[in-house]
């Protein structure tokens, strides 16, 4: 396998939008492996972005509109009680299928499973997707710290804002689980 060939590859795969904004280590392993594994650079493209969209473009269905959010954002109050806050909250997750399909039973969901396990002074939310946007119905402790991690770029640039706008002790960093857990 030529490092062009790869090289061009992952610039074919992020020349998608629907690919675009993962972290480029992670389309260059699966790319890597793919090109060693498949006859052709064509078959190794499409085998490429079909565990890409297994992975992460199945839950984003269609583009997140992240200008529109953070618009929204700045013109919330900084208080995650309110219920403005939590109404954005919830509509703004439900852009995204893996917390879309919790926002049903979100309340009980984090009563349920929290419970147990009080008092919660920090969460490491790995693969986080829009996750961190349940904070409210969360049952953390006043001085609780909230690490996210996902492979999309845009996603952690918007959850650092949302953590900023809310004043949260977070963060969300780029973070490929299929090479390390953050500690």
């Amino acid at each position: 396998m030529a490092q062009a060939d790869l090289d061009q590859l992952v610039s074919d795969v992020c020349s998608n939008s629907k690919y675009a904004r993962i972290c480029c280590e992670l389309i260059r392993k699966i790319g890597k492996n793919e090109l060693e594994k498949r006859g052709s650079y064509k078959e190794a493209i499409k085998q490429t972005r079909a565990k890409l969209h297994q992975i992460a473009a199945s839950f984003q269905e269609k583009p997140i509109p992240y200008e529109r959010l953070f618009t929204e954002l700045d013109a919330l109050p900084r208080d995650l009680s309110d219920p403005a806050a939590q109404a954005w909250c919830l509509k703004t997750m439900a852009l995204h299928a893996s917390t879309r399909e919790r926002l049903v039973i979100i309340t009980t969901f984090y009563q349920n499973i929290l419970a147990t396990i009080q008092p919660i002074h920090s969460v490491v939310d790995l693969a986080c997707g829009f996750n961190p946007l349940s904070l409210p119905w969360m049952l953390l402790a006043s001085d609780f710290s909230y690490q996210a991690c996902d492979i999309y770029e845009d996603m952690n640039g918007f959850l650092d804002c949302y953590f900023d706008h809310f004043r949260i002790q977070g963060n969300s960093e780029i973070c490929d689980l299929s090479e390390e857990t953050p500690q």
